[in-house]
């Protein structure tokens, strides 16, 4: 027989009389242990109990293992040596646990009492007479070993420790350790491997891995992606490796730039860090953000709406710098109400971190990874759209800043272009690329500028055009080449005729706002790729003109007067 005590020194079983020294093992937790499922996962892994049980055929373990006999850690770690998979066939053998309390007793009094009514489980008392009893049963070939490992585990209700209590520490490290092993990161990484360890070490997930066991092979996910740009990734998690996994998928990736928001949310409020955390985004300037919803303890309290969670809140911020920041939401709720609100309020993306609920394949947490490149390539794209809403931004100051003083007119142009704006950004935000005819709304409402501005600028007397308030001469222009051929003055010719809108632009550009040669040959072109799309000849307008017309607006906004 090849036994094993493990005890804390509190039982009348540990002298030699019962137990040679080699066949103890002395159960120590002492105050510098933060964590007694990784002090007992370290002692299996990787020190002397796991050799101890490895060389045994039935385990003896004291229930209290520790001054405070009603933490019951023996029974704790009766659970561990049933579900650590590294100690294959040994995990089977029978445990008897020592204990002067009833199984009754133990029921009503402990966590984790379900391991008293499985197979391969015993209970006797603290004294050589019981003892004696069970060396005479095992001998006997009485005790049983556990035969199946899933019945076990039906029996068994395991809930987090009291360190991972809630849902979302829960989703936030099974999530980890899944996308670690799709990423395969601890072959790379010797901090991700502890990290590894570390969350398999936990009690709660040697149980979940037994329940929704998943077979991981070489990885599959390809990490050479496109785009580029700037990311903000801001998550209380973001130490517990989220950063290291983030920081492995964009390694190579020259284009990206991806900085963690490294900031110790615990014991804060979000009341005094929101001007921080506001002051690190606008200095970043990032395109897009990776957003976690519960970044404070306070989003924990019960009967939070989704409107007073943190990261909700720092997403109306970001929205408020720049509507056109891209924001993936990284969660682990999957509630529908909190998306739609969330959708309503400028959230472009949804990431649901894989959790424990979820995850019963590894297809699942794949599938999760790659959602998220796929989803980072997707903002890539669309990070034109900040640029371009910043342009907006300077447009809108330039109006402004416009004197429309005694001018009813020219103060109804005015008030005409900026609802124009507003228009123009709600079809920016609206672009989706996978849809060419949202960015034709967008650019068409760029181009509704150049109808307002006809508008107000072109005045008509005696066959003559004027523009503007100096009532210059409107001349005809020919493009020839990369320049102007000026010819005579433009003259209305008949009752119905009107100066078609690229003859006005050029003339109004030239000669009253004084823009250059170039931008103003970009608006003629602009203007006849309009007329060939209304036309039929052209299908639709890409991401390069729609950037060339707000830029040009944009030129022309800082040029008008009366």
């Amino acid at each position: 027989m090849n036994k094993l005590i493990i005890h804390s020194q509190n039982t009348a079983l540990n002298s030699e009389e019962y137990f040679n020294q080699d066949e103890q093992f002395v159960f120590n937790i002492d105050s510098d242990i933060t964590d007694v499922d990784f002090y007992i996962h370290d002692q299996i892994i990787n020190k002397d109990l796991g050799n101890k049980i490895n060389g045994s055929n039935i385990i003896f373990i004291k229930v209290g293992l520790t001054e405070n006999f009603m933490e019951y850690y023996g029974i704790r770690l009766a659970c561990h040596i049933r579900m650590t998979l590294s100690l294959k066939e040994k995990s089977y053998i029978p445990i008897v646990l020592i204990s002067q309390e009833s199984c009754q007793f133990l029921g009503l009094t402990g966590e984790l009492s379900e391991i008293l009514f499985t197979e391969g489980i015993y209970l006797m008392e603290d004294n050589p007479k019981d003892f004696s009893k069970y060396i005479k049963l095992f001998n006997e070939n009485k005790l049983r070993s556990l035969k199946k490992v899933d019945e076990f585990i039906l029996k068994m209700r395991i809930k987090p420790y009291a360190e991972n209590n809630s849902h979302h520490a829960i989703a936030n490290e099974w999530s980890l350790l899944k996308w670690s092993q799709a990423l395969q990161l601890d072959q790379f990484d010797e901090s991700f491997s502890n990290i590894r360890q570390n969350i398999e070490g936990l009690l709660y997930y040697k149980y979940l891995a037994l329940k929704h066991p998943v077979s991981f092979e070489a990885s599959s996910i390809n990490l050479n992606f496109k785009g580029g740009g700037k990311i903000l990734y801001i998550d209380d998690e973001w130490n517990k490796g989220w950063n290291k996994i983030f920081e492995y998928i964009f390694k190579n990736k020259s284009s990206y730039q991806f900085k963690t928001l490294e900031y110790d949310f615990n014991d804060k409020e979000f009341s005094l860090s929101e001007s921080y955390i506001r002051s690190e985004i606008e200095t970043f300037d990032p395109d897009i953000v990776i957003l976690d919803l519960r970044l404070f303890k306070e989003d924990f309290e019960k009967d939070k709406t989704p409107e007073d969670l943190s990261g909700f809140k720092i997403l109306k911020q970001i929205k408020e710098i720049n509507l056109g920041i891209q924001v993936l939401i990284f969660t682990a709720s999957n509630k529908v109400w909190n998306f739609q609100k969330l959708q309503l309020a400028g959230a472009n993306y949804f990431i649901i971190k894989n959790s424990p609920e979820n995850i019963i394949n590894r297809e699942t947490s794949l599938d999760s990874v790659e959602k998220f490149i796929e989803s980072i390539e997707k903002a890539s794209e669309k990070a034109f759209i900040k640029n371009i809403v910043l342009l907006c931004n300077k447009i809108s100051i330039s109006l402004c800043e416009v004197d429309t003083f005694d001018n009813f007119e020219y103060e109804l142009l005015i008030k005409n272009l900026k609802i124009q704006l507003t228009v123009c950004i709600s079809a920016l935000i609206l672009i989706a690329l996978e849809n060419p005819v949202t960015i034709d709304i967008a650019f068409l409402s760029f181009y509704n500028f150049f109808e307002l501005l006809k508008k107000y600028y072109l005045k008509y007397e005696d066959y003559s055009y004027k523009i503007g308030a100096e009532e210059v001469v409107m001349y005809k222009y020919e493009l020839d080449g990369n320049k102007f051929r000026k010819n005579g003055e433009y003259r209305k010719e008949y009752s119905s005729f009107d100066a078609s809108l690229p003859f006005f632009l050029t003339a109004l550009f030239l000669d009253y706002f004084k823009i250059d040669v170039s931008k103003t040959i970009s608006t003629i072109k602009l203007s006849n790729a309009r007329n060939n799309y209304f036309h039929g000849t052209k299908k639709n307008f890409n991401v390069d003109e729609l950037k060339l017309i707000s830029q040009i607006i944009y030129e022309a906004s800082s040029k008008l007067k009366e």
